[in-house]
């Protein structure tokens, strides 16, 4: 493997005999070497290789000022999140995880703490996620030896959702408190409380998750086909009266315009919710 870039004497970014760009670490791998030169192999520890160039260009430039364990931390984490979810991570979760726990341990040397908000949300929302980043803080902790509080936690999760929806992390920030409010508009307007451990609740929630992106991200475009729309307006006008009351919530508080075709998709799931608390009412008949 030929060398690029020499950090240390312990990281180096290297070509594969196949040409991809990888990162490798071990003790002394890079100890009096420079680019253009071969690494030998048998020193290497640990390998990362990612696809996107401006990843891997971002990673690079975080290890010139911090050490390789935040690298080490953050693979390991993402490769528990694979091993325990279905979720498909944006390679961007390396950037975001090495770059917070820097700051975070940052922070602990100086005593500083911040508390999270949106956690009680965050808990109740993204309760998957919030399990995996349950299990990072058990990585973070065994790395550092510190202990990581559940804000922090918190914290992570939403990092999880951010990397597996691939948004911003000012939608991910701002969703949850409008998912909050979405889900006590269904409660209301139909006057039900919904079994947060059922498979059909953590179903719907990823799907309001979805809607709320959409909605939220100017780059996102929203559903066009006004088929389920038509369809709910005929056979579920309740739903369709709540689904308004969501729509105006969003553009009064949010200035963001939902086309019928959402307004559709989010009526049918509103729909599959009901049935499953009500099963013998209106919203099973047509």
């Amino acid at each position: 493997m030929k060398i690029l870039r020499v950090y240390n004497n312990n990281v180096a970014a290297v070509l594969t005999e196949d040409g991809n760009e990888m990162i490798v670490s071990g003790r002394g791998i890079c100890f009096q070497k420079k680019s253009g030169e071969t690494v030998d192999e048998s020193k290497i520890e640990k390998h990362f290789i990612l696809q996107d160039k401006q990843v891997i260009s971002r990673v690079e430039e975080l290890l010139q000022n911090i050490s390789v364990d935040y690298l080490d931390v953050a693979h390991e984490i993402v490769n528990m999140i694979k091993e325990n979810s279905d979720l498909e991570l944006s390679e961007n979760i390396y950037i975001t995880l090495i770059d917070h726990i820097s700051l975070f341990m940052e922070r602990e040397k100086k005593n500083i703490t911040f508390e999270n908000p949106l956690l009680l949300d965050i808990k109740q929302i993204y309760q998957k996620e919030y399990l995996l980043a349950n299990k990072a803080r058990n990585i973070i902790e065994r790395y550092f030896d510190i202990r990581v509080s559940d804000h922090e936690v918190g914290f992570l999760t939403l990092h999880i959702v951010n990397a597996s929806m691939n948004q911003s992390f000012d939608i991910t920030m701002r969703a949850p408190k409008l998912i909050q409010v979405v889900l006590e508009i269904i409660r209301v307007h139909f006057n039900i409380e919904f079994d947060e451990n059922s498979i059909r609740y953590i179903r719907f929630l990823r799907h309001l998750q979805f809607f709320v992106k959409r909605v939220l991200d100017e780059r996102s475009i929203q559903e066009g086909d006004t088929f389920l729309y038509d369809m709910n307006k005929k056979a579920y006008p309740d739903a369709m009266d709540c689904v308004n009351k969501i729509v105006l919530f969003i553009e009064m508080n949010y200035k963001e315009k939902v086309s019928k075709a959402e307004m559709g998709y989010i009526a049918y799931h509103i729909v599959n919710i009901v049935k499953e608390l009500r099963p013998d009412e209106y919203l099973n008949k047509k």
